[in-house]
């Protein structure tokens, strides 16, 4: 028998990233990253989706042509287990 693999809503990914809904959001629409599934609650991403929304949020934070200074304290997004 198969396990089922777990899926996360946008906001599921947020949390566990650590960071507000529309940065996942903005994440997603700029990179282009497909969801696992369109579900009735939504988009659903895999472990996989979830490693390449983080990727590309970090990236994004990194990106030395970007004017954001960092904020106080700010932690850099920690990797998905």
């Amino acid at each position: 028998m198969s396990e089922k693999q777990p899926l996360y809503g946008l906001a599921e990914v947020a949390k566990r990233l650590h960071v507000k809904v529309s940065t996942v959001l903005y994440a997603v629409k700029t990179r282009g990253i497909q969801p696992y599934a369109k579900l009735s609650r939504g988009r659903v991403y895999d472990e996989a989706g979830v490693q390449q929304i983080a990727v590309a949020i970090l990236d994004a934070k990194n990106d030395p042509r970007g004017n954001r200074k960092p904020k106080a304290g700010e932690t850099p997004i920690p990797a998905v287990a």
